[in-house]
């Protein structure tokens, strides 16, 4: 993680929280591995948080229909699928490969 970036985010609300840092991290979501890159990290933020917008500029595609979210790539076609909960958001249930993450990028 790059701790020297700073920077801002506009919540829905109005409400500005600062970046701390920026970095690269692996996830694997339903057993398929994901590089997420350019991360801020925003020790204000509760929950972690994936712009569909910026996953876009990196090559992903979106369908959304009917209250289903399902996530392609050019490379690997199919990823996944999700939900949309309650209150308009698609939750990913991932978790994160620690040994994976480069701390210097």
């Amino acid at each position: 993680m790059d701790t020297s970036f700073k920077s801002s985010v506009k919540l829905r609300n109005g409400m500005k929280l600062l970046v701390q840092g920026k970095g690269n991290i692996r996830l694997r979501v339903k057993d398929t591995p994901l590089l997420v890159q350019e991360v801020f990290y925003v020790p204000g933020l509760t929950n972690n948080l994936l712009s569909i917008g910026q996953m876009q500029e990196k090559g992903l595609a979106f369908l959304v229909r009917n209250g289903m979210c399902k996530i392609f790539s050019d490379e690997k076609g199919f990823l996944f699928s999700t939900t949309m909960q309650s209150n308009r958001m698609f939750v990913l249930l991932a978790s994160v490969n620690t040994a994976a993450i480069n701390y210097e990028n």
